[in-house]
């Protein structure tokens, strides 16, 4: 009987190992029972296997032990499917600091089709498994078992938090593949309880080599002479990060009967390049906001992982100058812990969700009119010089078919129905982005408020159904793993477009990454840069990219500096803040 119940204890963690990574990508095209990496294979097992003996040394009845695995295990499991579905990113352990907002969440859980009757019927399933557990398994734990497994789980479970130098050197020596740019690659490579468990090491700071107050000051004693002349001229700013947006008449084989971004297009002076695809807009907004870059940090979410402490930003920069600073989303408040993180960065007011009134909706999210009604109504709100900083959220991912009752921009293409539909949502809302843009420009241009208006999407959308409609329309013909150059290029690149009410220079560099936008917005105000936007600077007449899909035109002493200024704010003693 004992040989018997070694194979149930080894069974049940080999069945969920399986049945997490097949769950959790579901909802997605090419969803798959085992990580791609094959080596992968048995390191989750090993895993899920040190959870389950967690848990059968945590109690002496079996049924409990037994129960406790499947309710992690399918809350893990779940909460993937979830995110991965909303939001098309992977549940990391820093996830676990925004449960007190998943109460939040219950308003676009129960619009998404499926998800309430899935959710109800994991409760069904666990409590009847509760139930027939308790009733028919009678089993003991033995003492000896659990007191040797549970220090054996616990040390296994831990390594990348308590050993995490060990940990990373033995992953890089093996070269084991890592998509650190995209949460659902990794996943999807190596597993999404590796994924997790990987994680644990941003749970712990590490403090880069030769990082001191000498270098800090040092690396700033270097820097060339201010290059702006202080005016006196204080115009207001309107950055608009529009969600998903991009050039839709770049994807061939498609027809239209319109020009569905025409105002915007009209004002189009640059292009990004994203440090995200599909998503990521907290990552974009971190960037323009600090001058900072995500090229420092492997798959990590910065205002979920690592901004603990304040420190300069845009809004402080244009505080010292007399600007008031508001930041308007219209989603719930809390989300990507912005609260918290926009009193490190010095925000005056954060207008969220919460504190709109009498919105309407546009498929499941704030219209951009809302939105746009919204930023007019607090640019109209005061005659001291403002710095208003807005994200939308109309044209966020998944676009359902038949999103929007109206197609006032139609075209033909040869995708199957389903995925013409889901494209035509992402289209009709994209052209009423391009109607209230268009809108407030008009608003802007009657007010004697010298204005500047700064325009620009955050990353490509995410066109998936059971297919990548950018696959089936050649947009790129080639696996992720493949692409080149070119294929980077055409995953990566947005465009900003300024507009403005009275007679300015709005030229600014025609290629940027987020960061570096934030230092073509304090131009435009003829602010001075400080802090890390004055070593930005200095960075910019060498290029103004820097993101990881593309290598690097930086010198590696450039790059490193660049790491040691980042550090330094976010996680260090802020020599830089204090002294310059």
């Amino acid at each position: 009987m004992k040989y018997k119940y070694l194979i149930i204890h080894l069974l049940i963690p080999l069945v969920f190992a399986f049945l997490s990574q097949y769950f959790s990508y579901i909802s997605q095209p090419k969803h798959q029972i085992l990580p791609q990496n094959a080596i992968m294979i048995p390191v989750n097992y090993i895993l899920w296997l040190c959870l389950y003996n967690l848990c059968f040394s945590l109690f002496y009845k079996t049924y409990k032990s037994i129960f406790l695995f499947l309710f992690i295990a399918t809350t893990f499991t779940l909460v993937n499917y979830l995110k991965i579905k909303l939001l098309y990113q992977v549940f990391a352990i820093t996830d676990l600091s925004q449960t007190k907002n998943l109460l939040l969440f219950l308003p676009d859980f129960v619009n998404q089709p499926k998800i309430i009757f899935i959710f109800f019927l994991v409760i069904i399933i666990l409590t009847a498994l509760f139930f027939l557990l308790k009733k028919y398994c009678h089993d003991k734990n033995p003492i000896t078992a659990r007191l040797i497994l549970f220090p054996i789980s616990i040390f296994i479970l831990t390594i990348p938090l308590v050993f995490t130098n060990q940990y990373d050197y033995f992953i890089r020596e093996k070269e084991l593949p890592r998509d650190n740019a995209n949460s659902i690659e990794n996943s999807k490579l190596n597993g999404v309880l590796f994924y997790f468990f990987d994680n644990l090491k941003f749970l712990k700071k590490n403090t880069p080599e030769n990082y001191n107050s000498a270098t800090i000051q040092n690396i700033f004693s270097n820097l060339p002479q201010d290059k702006i002349t202080k005016k006196s001229d204080k115009p207001n700013i309107i950055v608009i990060l529009s969600e998903a947006l991009f050039d839709v008449t770049k994807l061939p084989n498609i027809n239209f009967s319109q020009d569905p971004i025409k105002n915007i297009r009209s004002d189009m002076k640059a292009t990004m390049i994203s440090s995200q695809l599909n998503g990521g807009t907290a990552n974009v907004e971190f960037e323009v906001i600090t001058g900072l870059s995500n090229y420092f940090y492997d798959y990590k979410i910065p205002y979920n992982q690592v901004v603990r402490q304040k420190l300069p930003s845009l809004f402080t920069q244009f505080k010292e100058q007399g600007y008031q600073t508001t930041v308007i989303h219209p989603y719930l408040r809390s989300m990507y812990n912005r609260t918290l993180v926009y009193n490190y960065f010095g925000l005056d007011k954060y207008i969220s969700l919460e504190d709109m009134k009498n919105y309407e909706k546009a498929g499941p999210y704030v219209s951009d009119k809302s939105f746009m009604d919204e930023v007019i109504k607090q640019y109209e709100s005061t005659d001291q010089p403002q710095l208003i900083f807005g994200l939308t959220m109309q044209n966020h991912y998944p676009f359902e078919p038949n999103r929007f009752a109206e197609h006032k921009v139609n075209f033909t293409d040869k995708l199957p129905l389903y995925e013409h539909q889901v494209l035509q949502s992402y289209v009709d809302g994209i052209y009423l982005s391009d109607v209230n843009y268009k809108f407030l420009k008009e608003t802007i241009q009657k007010s004697s408020k010298p204005t500047v208006v700064v325009y620009f999407g955050d990353h490509l959308p995410l066109l998936i159904t059971k297919f990548n409609i950018y696959n089936l329309l050649g947009y790129f013909t080639k696996e992720p793993d493949f692409w080149d150059s070119k294929d980077f290029d055409k995953m990566y690149t947005t465009l900003i477009s300024l507009y403005s009410n009275f007679s300015t220079n709005l030229e600014i560099k025609e290629k940027m990454s987020p960061n570096f936008l934030s230092l073509e917005i304090l131009k435009l105000a003829n602010i001075t840069p400080k802090h890390q936007f004055k070593f930005l600077e200095s960075l910019s007449g060498t290029d103004t990219v820097l993101t990881k899909q593309f290598t690097p035109k930086f010198t590696p002493q450039q790059i490193k500096d660049y790491s040691l200024v980042q550090h330094d704010l976010i996680s260090g003693h802020q020599f830089l803040y204090t002294k310059n």
